[in-house]
């Protein structure tokens, strides 16, 4: 009985997150997300979206569930690293994460280079202001580094894949949005 009232708990703290971010999302007039609930033991809800950054548009996902939490990640390039070359870049990844404070590099299982931001995101404290501010810092720090990025990890600046390769991220984007936004995102419908 204890048990279910504990899980029942984490749910509606769990909504009430959801509520405040599409809330905030809602009275900003940002509508360049999607939302999808995953039925899981941690009740994840993914918000998605693009970030324009030079040209390109970046896979972004802010991953909500029931823990003080939530993940800003986005996709910097898809599928580029593969465990050979990521033994050749451990080294510069690691270097990255020492000197970038709000921001960590990973790479995914499937290669993906990602940057990640864990948010604190507490039912009682939760902050979608403070969410929108590190989207905003992303941004900013992707416009400035992204070059650098691209070229440190021997990435085509324009497509994010091997020299050798051709890859359009906006092949991938089925929302049709607009270049001109002033959301965060800056790819949304709103404007």
């Amino acid at each position: 009985m204890a048990k279910a009232a504990k899980e029942e708990t984490k749910v509606t703290e769990m909504e009430n997150k959801i509520e405040k971010m599409t809330q905030f999302l809602a009275d900003n007039k940002i509508e360049c997300f999607d939302i999808q609930k995953m039925d899981d033991e941690h009740h994840t809800t993914i918000f998605r979206s693009r970030m324009e950054v030079k040209g390109q548009l970046l896979p972004m996902a802010l991953l909500m569930d029931d823990s003080v939490y939530m993940l800003l990640q986005v996709q910097i390039a898809p599928q580029v690293i593969d465990e050979e070359k990521l033994k050749a870049l451990a080294g510069a990844i690691n270097n990255m994460n020492n000197n970038v404070r709000p921001f960590k590099f990973t790479v995914s299982e499937r290669g993906d280079f990602m940057l990640n931001a864990c948010i604190t995101a507490e039912n009682t404290t939760f902050n979608p202001a403070l969410v929108n501010a590190i989207m905003g810092e992303a941004v900013k720090f992707m416009e400035a580094q992204y070059g650098n990025i691209m070229e440190a990890f021997g990435l085509n600046k324009e497509s994010g894949r091997n020299e050798k390769e051709t890859y359009d991220f906006a092949d991938e984007c089925c929302y049709g949005f607009g270049y001109q936004c002033q959301c965060v995102c800056r790819t949304c419908r709103c404007c």
